[in-house]
């Protein structure tokens, strides 16, 4: 087996890592500082070394070089540990020869192991740069992943539907985020406090946001006696009924500082949702939409996972769905319905509570995930706003401000262009969006400084094996979830040339003018053939074939995990611009086993 050693002054981290690699199969060293590192690395030559940056006596740097120089181990895949992502620390590094590092405070048991292995199992060739510079590495060109239905048959169903719905059914209380309900209960006992105030706050919340849209509606429950905003919704209870459901709800313990049902926790089911709800509304406020239209759009866009607390809540095992999410790559609907027979965006008819929010937050719930021509046939009523939460949605997960479980990338093209968005205005909402939720997690967690929305990029930056500096065509790139994408896992630098191509095609698509728009790219940095990304709706389109065959190639389908869509890419990354080499991937799942 491969042995690994850990170098980590603080015991805790240390240990932590070496557990993990010694329950994942692998020999395991432990060093508690950058000598000890150095002497253990020459007396056992491992196979990698997993190196921390700050540490005393000798820090890893320093470390780093030394081994470096020490021709036995100098060829000794080296990957970093770091609490800094200043991008000064990481070229000082890369100078030396690293093949990745990874921020202590964001990464992944499940993430760290698959990097590992990914630096394990590269070819000798490219396993570093000065071991065998002249030689190169070729694209995965034998790489054929099973079908769906092969990988749900490895994963064992844990309920059925009808088990599930049984406490959906009777279930009637969400629990509110803790941090947020802190927040509430201090306005709560201001006497001065204003009802713009209150709905500031509460609006941060699902639970409460839910709980006080159903208690406004009237004893009809008609559908015109329903409140689509919460302002509205407030000013119909009043400031006193208002506080009293809130006090309510809050309980005797407000000041919760987590959220973590059954593994579903705070991040997973908080921030996806305000970063989808302020999407949704500034595209709707960047394309001149009115207030109301504004205000339903963030209702919406906050609700439209809810069916996922709703699950946490009342499904014991549910963090177990989670997981085979992520490790199997799949959408989560998809892994929801084989594991306990129904998914997150089906239980909205099925909960008391839920079933009484107004039509249009109902059918977003319910179709955001849908293709544009479902949408359209079954809800045209509500069309325009579940098309933007549709988008907004796909928008959050290619922006990778967040993770969620059910991260994944797919085109966005067709819901930009039903709604009649405007590139200019698009480019706007975008890059509205991370100042406005900085600014709604600050209001919840009453905190003083920046979110450094950067530290959920860099484990994926740091999965690469070497910096991305990639150049994006497609038919509307300023409507493009992957060019959103691409953006994200990329460090640019203008005064480096790219070393990727991304290439979204379509039927409608004309692929001699992409091809020349990458000609002339290359032309100008005058480049040999950039490797390149070829996205399109089946993984099967391309572009002109004398431009394919003097370039890699790996084609993929416009739906893919984003770790599917890492893989391709650090694969691409490895691969000499001067070798004529190419590879298909085809579907991870047919179009059949998801919601397009």
């Amino acid at each position: 087996m491969p042995t690994i050693l850990v170098a980590d002054d603080e015991a805790i981290t240390r240990h932590l890592i070496i557990n993990a690699l010694a329950n994942a199969g692998h020999d395991v060293l432990g060093a508690k500082d950058g000598g000890e590192a150095l002497s253990l690395a020459r007396q056992h030559n491992p196979d990698l070394i997993l190196l921390d940056y700050f540490m005393p006596h000798i820090d890893g740097a320093t470390a780093l070089k030394r081994i470096r120089q020490d021709p036995t181990i100098r060829d000794t895949p080296v990957i970093m540990l770091t609490t800094a992502n200043q991008r000064n620390h990481i070229v000082r590094l890369a100078k030396h020869g690293i093949d990745g590092y990874i921020l202590k405070s964001s990464f992944e048991v499940e993430g760290l192991i698959s990097r590992i292995d990914s630096v394990l199992n590269k070819p000798d060739s490219e396993a570093h740069d000065r071991k065998q510079p002249t030689k190169t590495s070729t694209a995965n060109a034998d790489y054929v992943p099973k079908n769906v239905n092969e990988i749900l048959a490895e994963i064992p169903p844990l309920i059925t539907g009808k088990q599930v719905l049984a406490p959906i059914r009777q279930h009637t209380d969400l629990v509110p985020i803790g941090p947020l309900a802190a927040h509430v209960a201090n306005v709560i006992q201001n006497k001065s406090a204003s009802a713009s105030e209150l709905v500031d706050i509460i609006q941060l919340d699902p639970a409460m946001t839910v709980r006080i849209l159903v208690e406004s509606s009237t004893a009809d429950k008609t559908e015109s006696a329903k409140c689509d905003s919460l302002e509205s919704a407030v000013v119909r209870l009043g400031m006193d009924k208002v506080k009293a459901i809130a006090t309510d709800m809050i309980g005797d313990n407000p000041f919760n500082e987590s959220l973590d049902f059954q593994g579903a926790d705070f991040p997973m089911l908080w921030e996806h949702s305000i970063i989808c709800a302020v999407t949704a509304s500034q595209i709707v406020a960047h394309s001149g939409g009115s207030t109301t239209e504004i205000q339903a759009a963030y209702l919406a866009g906050l609700l439209h996972d809810v069916g996922r607390s709703l699950f946490a809540q009342t499904i014991p095992t549910y963090a177990l769905v989670i997981d085979a999410a992520k490790k199997y790559r799949l959408p989560l609907q998809t892994i929801e319905r084989h594991m306990v027979g129904i998914d997150h965006t089906a239980v909205i008819d099925e909960n008391p509570l839920l079933k009484q929010l107004p039509e249009s937050i109902k059918a977003t719930i319910f179709y955001h995930h849908q293709s544009i021509s479902k949408i359209q046939q079954a809800k045209p009523n509500h069309l325009r706003v579940i098309t933007t939460v549709a988008l907004a949605d796909r928008f959050a997960h290619a922006m990778m401000l967040s993770v969620n479980g059910n991260d994944f990338v797919e085109s966005t093209i067709e819901y930009a262009e039903l709604l009649g968005l405007k590139p200019d205005a698009i480019s706007k909402a975008i890059r509205s969006v991370p100042q406005h939720v900085n600014r709604l997690k600050m209001l919840l967690m009453n905190c003083d400084i920046d979110v450094k929305w950067s530290e959920y990029h860099m484990p994926w930056q740091n999965y690469l094996n070497k910096p991305l500096n990639s150049v994006y065509l497609s038919d509307e790139p300023a409507f493009d979830a992957h060019h959103l994408f691409f953006n994200s896992i990329s460090v640019s630098d203008d005064n480096q040339p790219p070393n990727l191509a991304a290439v979204f095609i379509d039927t409608f698509s004309d692929p001699t003018e992409l091809s020349d728009k990458l000609l002339q790219i290359e032309s100008e940095f005058d480049i040999d053939p950039l490797p390149l990304l070829l996205m399109s709706p089946d993984g099967k389109l391309g572009l002109d074939a004398d431009l394919v065959n003097q370039r890699p190639v790996i084609r993929v389908p416009e739906f893919m995990h984003v770790f599917d869509l890492i893989d391709c890419t650090q694969t691409l990354l490895s691969v000499s611009n001067k070798q004529h080499a190419q590879a298909d991937r085809t579907a991870l799942f047919h179009s059949a086993d998801h919601e397009q």
